[in-house]
């Protein structure tokens, strides 16, 4: 099976729909409650940290010489019980998001009933 290129739409519609998630949802209303200073000081802290983490997913990847998954990732690096952390770590952030998107639409629905 021969795999396309992607395009430069698809990838700037994938990064967009991957920032513009639950935590969108929650965060202008936490941040803005400590202030502007310290709100950019978390927000600037929780960048650096994400950006430090995909350059070190993109390191892991690249060791691989087919396309693997996160897990299949970390069943080689961290072995065995690396897996099961990802796959909680994985259960635990979707059960979190769902609880989010949940929460957030509980407030839009309460406004039509």
């Amino acid at each position: 099976m021969k795999e396309g290129q992607g395009s430069v739409i698809g990838g700037i519609l994938l990064i967009a729909g991957s920032c513009i998630g639950a935590g969108m949802l929650g965060l202008p209303i936490l941040t803005g409650l400590c202030g502007f200073i310290p709100s950019i000081a978390l927000l600037f802290s929780g960048w650096l940290f994400m950006t430090a983490t995909a350059l070190l997913l993109v390191e892991v990847n690249g060791w691989f010489p087919a396309q693997v998954n996160l897990l299949t990732m970390s069943n080689h690096t961290l072995g065995k019980w690396g897996k099961r952390v990802c796959w909680a770590t994985y259960l635990f952030l979707f059960y979190a998001i769902l609880v989010a998107y949940i929460s957030g639409i509980g407030g839009v629905c309460s406004t039509f009933f």
